[in-house]
Parts: C-alpha cells; structure tokens; sequence
C-alpha cells in the first residue's frame, strides 16, 4: 500500500525553488500583481476616504453635502473595485497553484514556467471553490444547533453548561471542518494531473491518510509562523533603521494636511504638500514582494501535489527536471 511521505512532501517547495528559481519569480511576479491591485484597490479609495474624513475632524468642521456626496461615492467605488481585487487574485492564486502543481506532476511541460490559462485552471478554480463550500458546511449546521443549545441553558441560569456546550460546538465545528479541508486537499493536483474533474475520488485518495496531510499541513502552518516573524523582524528593523535617520522626515509624513476633497483617490500627500503618485510606493513594494510571493508559493502549495504523487505514483521519466528518489523535491 502507497503511503505519503511526509518529510518529501514538506520539503517539495523548496525543492522547487532549488531546481526551478526562474519559475518561481514568475510565479512570485504574478502573486505580487494581485497582491499591488488589492492594495491599490483597498488604499486608492478608502485610504483617501478616511484621510479627508480626519480632515474634517481635525478642523472642526462639517463637509458639504457636495463633499459628503464625493466622499461616499470613492468609498463605494472602493468597496466594488476591492472584491473585484479579490476574485482578481484568486484568479492568480488559481493559475499560480496549477503551475506549481504541474511542476511537480509533469516536470516537463516547463515552457512559460509551468504557467497556463485553460480548462485545467477553469476546473482548479471550480473544484476548489465547491471544495470550499462542503469544508464550511459544519460552520452552518454546527453554529445554529450550538447557539440554540446556548440560549436554552442560559434561559434555565445553566452558566457553567452553557460555555460547555460553546466551547465543545466551536471544536466541534472547527475540526470538522478541518477534517473536510483534509480530505478534499488532493482536489487541485487530481485535476492539474489528468485535466478531469474530480471530487468523489480526491475523497477515496485521502481515505487512510488523514493523518499525514494533517502533519503537512501542521508542518507547513509552523514554516510560515517561522517565515512571518522573521519578515517582521526584518520590517521592523528597516523602520527603525528608517526613523533613526534622515529618513524619518519622509517616512513619518504620508498623511499631511491636506484641504478636504481635494487629495485625488490615486494619491497621497506627504509632508511638502506635493501629491505623490501612489503606484511609485506600490511598485517598490510590489517588487520587493516577488521572491517572497514566489517561494511562499511554492512552499506552501507544492507538498499537495507531492503527497498526491506518493499516492498516485508516477512513471519513470528520463526528464532532467524529475528530482531524485532521495531528494524532497
């Protein structure tokens, strides 16, 4: 009997950004693409939204109903183009997620590193999202029975019951939950492999390995705990570096006064009252993130489509891009 191997499937990420580093940057250039537009959606308009409405504050006074008009209308128009972001990304994610999955599955259909738009993609993002939606399915029974059974021990003065049955329902909900997530997590490397649906059989494939994929993914939950304390260390020391020098001028200045309703939604003031144009701070940020995005990419979506190989073992190919037996990749 096949089983995963645990350690390979881990380490498969970084296997990729050893053998393949170009691929991963454009994987990671992609990421940071739709990562730049949510920011751009999510700053542009409610960032100019709050700006103004401090202004106001500050001084004391009441916006105009032309201003009030204006100001309402940038922060709706910031709420549309913000989830359009967010589809916009999970498009990306989609795209990325299937060339890191064929990367590893089909080593060599290397051409546009890994990276395709087609029925393949349109059924990843079809299949997870249903996937999704079952994994939530115990949030929607759970919660309902749970606060019903709340509201009744609380009626009858049952405290200590009461936040029993609270606590046993979220653990109830989350793990399962967790345990749907489990099972259906083979879902995308099945369809990347053979461009089929598949869903009754991602759930026949975990059948026995709950455990493992479960190791994977509390593996793969301390691996990126590790990464974000150490990329916060690193943010904190730039700014701290940056505010102990004459940087600090520029760097502690982005919101200057500016007159109500006149800071234009693509803009944002600093201190010498010029309008900067905010796509400049979004594309050193943006290029900045492309190596993070990309080996986060690949370290966290790469160890599913190597525990599908485990399971689904492939055959022999003289390809060069096949790692070894021995190697994590």
């Amino acid at each position: 009997m096949t089983t995963i191997d645990v350690g390979a499937a881990i380490g498969s990420g970084f296997g990729l950004i050893r053998r393949k580093p170009l691929a991963v940057l454009a994987w990671g250039a992609l990421m940071a693409l739709g990562i730049a537009a949510l920011v751009a959606a999510y700053v542009g308009f409610f960032w100019n939204f709050y700006v103004n409405a401090a202004v106001f504050q500050a001084g004391g006074a009441q916006p105009t109903p032309a201003q009030t008009y204006r100001m309402v209308a940038a922060m709706l128009m910031g709420e549309g183009l913000f989830f359009m972001a967010v589809f916009t990304l999970q498009l990306i994610y989609t795209i990325v997620s299937a060339a890191i999955w064929r990367a590893i599955l089909h080593p060599e259909k290397s051409s546009w590193a890994y990276l395709r738009v087609g029925v393949t993609e349109v059924f990843v993002f079809l299949v997870r999202t249903a996937a999704s939606f079952v994994a939530g399915a115990p949030i929607f029974i759970l919660l309902p029975v749970m606060f019903i059974a709340l509201g009744l021990a609380v009626a009858f003065q049952q405290i200590v019951i009461a936040v029993v049955v609270y606590v046993l329902g979220v653990f109830a909900a989350i793990g399962a939950q967790l345990y749907l997530w489990l099972r259906f997590s083979l879902i995308g490397p099945m369809v990347v492999d053979d461009a089929k649906l598949h869903f009754i059989g991602a759930w026949q494939l975990s059948r026995g390995n709950v455990l493992r994929l479960f190791y994977i993914g509390l593996s793969l939950v301390g691996i990126g705990a590790i990464a974000e304390a150490i990329l916060l260390a690193v943010i904190l020391l730039l700014i701290f570096v940056g505010f102990s020098s004459s940087a600090a001028t520029m760097l502690g200045a982005w919101v200057a006064p500016v007159a109500p309703g006149t800071l234009r939604p693509w803009e944002m003031s600093l201190s010498s009252g010029v309008a900067e144009p905010l796509w400049i701070v979004l594309a050193i940020g943006g290029f900045l993130a492309i190596p993070v995005a990309g080996c986060f990419s690949a370290i966290f979506t790469a160890p599913w489509a190597r525990a599908y190989r485990d399971l689904v073992p492939r055959p022999a190919s003289p390809t060069p891009d096949v790692a070894p037996a021995t190697e994590s990749g």
